[in-house]
């Protein structure tokens, strides 16, 4: 395999067809409205008779923080809400259009004529099988996730009761157990990248694609581990290009919370920040995920080529300088 040019494709089908963006802001990317309240009480802005207590400034901008809190209880309570449908549905909707970004990063690397219509057919298509294979991962994710808080809890009960013994086994054990824990979830990651091409690309179920993606990864331990490495970076850089993308996205918020603490004070510019926090989680999950579907296309042209034996030099023809 030549991985120079499996990054020199996965980028010029990444940049040629930026569609692909989209489907990848939608979930296709490798790697989740009322009222502010309290606006405009008199007293509360800068320079107002409530920043004149006896008391100090964080004792007054913590009872200010718990006054805001349990006014606005309604408030958070609701957009948290919002947060979690969105959440679920942004999962659900993942699973379509990383089926679509898959099958068209194949399309446009094969040079077939493709496009957004047949790409979110395929998605489609493709929905129920990437869901089992998700749930799957979840269920499987869970005694891991179980595991490591029990050890958490261990060391924070121990810590209450001043038990040393206790911290100690939680940090002996966490020394064993984290390292394996990580380990199997890169392996299992890969494996699950795999499977997913699988599904989409060879309409394998979840049990077929997983048996395949396995069979690759015994069968080409070191071209996987290359292949991971090269993401590794990938991930790094692209990762770096979304945080910068993210921080400038931030101005414009912090603008406007400046601007409504300076006009309204404190309770508005915690009501505000609380709304215009959901916007921007929403905003960054969409960022990641278009920058995301660079590595959905570069596992997908990576995928296409696994397989394939290197070439057997041909022997010059005898008598020929």
């Amino acid at each position: 395999m030549r991985y120079g040019e499996v990054v020199q494709r996965s980028l010029l089908v990444f940049w040629r067809y930026r569609y692909l963006w989209l489907l990848g802001a939608l979930g296709g990317g490798e790697s989740v409205g009322g009222g502010f309240g309290n606006f405009g009480v008199a007293g509360q802005g800068p320079g107002g008779p409530s920043d004149t207590g006896t008391g100090s400034l964080p004792d007054q901008l913590s009872t200010q923080f718990g006054q805001w809190f349990l006014t606005d209880l309604p408030l958070l309570a609701a957009l948290l809400a919002l947060l979690a449908l969105f959440g679920v549905v942004y999962f659900f909707l993942s699973c379509v259009s990383v089926g679509a970004t898959v099958r068209a990063a194949a399309e446009h690397d094969a040079e077939r004529p493709f496009g957004l219509g047949l790409a979110w057919r395929a998605g489609r298509q493709s929905f129920l099988p990437i869901l089992g294979l998700r749930l799957l991962g979840v269920l499987i994710a869970l005694p891991a996730v179980a595991l490591v808080a029990g050890l958490v809890a261990l060391a924070t009960i121990s810590e209450i009761n001043g038990s040393g013994d206790g911290i100690v086994t939680a940090a002996l054990a966490a020394v064993i157990v984290v390292p394996l824990l990580g380990l199997a979830a890169l392996l299992l990651g890969v494996a699950w990248t795999l499977a997913t091409r699988s599904i989409v690309l060879e309409q394998q179920g979840v049990r077929g694609a997983l048996r395949r993606a396995f069979g690759q990864l015994s069968r080409q331990p070191g071209r996987v581990a290359l292949l991971w490495l090269i993401t590794l970076g990938a991930g790094i850089f692209s990762g770096l290009a979304a945080g910068i993308a993210a921080g400038v996205l931030l101005l414009p918020f912090v603008a406007i919370l400046a601007a409504t603490y300076a006009a309204a004070g404190v309770d508005a510019a915690l009501s505000a920040g609380a709304v215009m926090l959901l916007f921007y989680v929403v905003a960054v999950v969409f960022l990641n995920g278009a920058v995301g579907s660079f590595l959905t296309t570069y596992w997908t042209v990576a995928f296409r080529r696994l397989d394939q034996e290197p070439k057997a030099a041909v022997p010059a023809p005898a008598g020929s300088v």
